[in-house]
């Protein structure tokens, strides 16, 4: 297991918010002074190999939560983002809450014991219909009582909307180890969002060649913005491109960005405040 965290320290126990995003190979967590709206404190924690299911993932975390003391504050606001491809889009107009389990079943295998949920994606008249992880929600709310939880998509889809320019189409892809998260916008519109699994940098390229030939997009003309635990000197980056003229790394905008020994694209999501 591999530990990053910020060098700075924090000074101000009495009003923080705690953020924390959950995936089967790891997990990371952002903490905010709410009377400053500062950034104070980060850390990720890379599992050696990905937990196989969420039972396993809860018995790598619960040893963490017990003996990394930033986790152990009094936190006025708790909020969770679970990363996962056990999702999908529900346009508003097709949407009903009492059939939450029939939007999911068609892409993905389900249990009886899944519990569901949604999101709401109001700048795009939609719902994100997905499965969080039940044990660890039982296990936060043990440790901090209520709290508040998403879809790691639904915060990344928001922060993209934002940025994307007026009437351009570019194509953003967010990649973890075992792990490529897809979404292609046309200005201020969802065009696709998709997660897959993946073993090789070669299933990488060819999930996303593969969505922009389904999107009409010629890769000679696809503008690729990267996040993720990507780098320019990987085997990945480096077969991306060979096929992909334009491509950038999406860079956070966050204060503890200095005192992080990693890319400022790694954490885009937590950490682009």
């Amino acid at each position: 297991m591999q530990l990053k965290k910020s060098k700075n320290y924090i000074d101000n126990f009495k009003n923080l918010e705690l953020s924390i995003q959950f995936s089967l190979d790891g997990f990371s967590f952002l903490i905010k002074d709410i009377s400053r709206n500062k950034s104070v404190y980060f850390a990720e924690y890379t599992f050696s190999s990905p937990a196989s299911k969420p039972e396993d993932l809860l018995q790598h975390i619960e040893p963490i939560f017990k003996s990394d003391k930033q986790l152990q504050y009094d936190f006025k606001k708790v909020l969770v983002y679970y990363k996962n491809d056990l999702y999908t889009l529900v346009p508003n107009a097709f949407f009903d809450e009492g059939n939450l389990a029939s939007y999911v079943k068609h892409s993905i295998k389900t249990y009886p014991t899944d519990l569901f949920a949604y999101d709401d994606l109001d700048t795009i008249n939609a719902k994100l219909v997905y499965i969080p992880y039940v044990n660890i929600n039982n296990f936060l709310f043990q440790n901090y009582g209520e709290f508040e939880f998403n879809h790691y998509q639904s915060l990344f889809t928001e922060k993209l909307i934002r940025i994307n320019p007026p009437n351009a189409m570019y194509m953003y892809a967010d990649l973890e180890n075992s792990s490529l998260h897809l979404s292609v916008l046309k200005g201020k519109e969802v065009s696709l969002i998709n997660s897959f699994q993946i073993t090789s940098a070669t299933d990488c390229l060819y999930y996303i060649l593969f969505t922009a030939e389904q999107l009409n997009i010629d890769h000679t003309e696809l503008r690729l913005f990267l996040t993720g635990s990507i780098r320019q000197h990987d085997e990945t980056f480096q077969l991306f491109a060979k096929y992909i003229q334009h491509i950038e790394f999406l860079e956070a905008k966050n204060e503890l960005n200095t005192s992080l020994d990693v890319p400022k694209h790694r954490h885009f999501t937590l950490l682009n405040t």
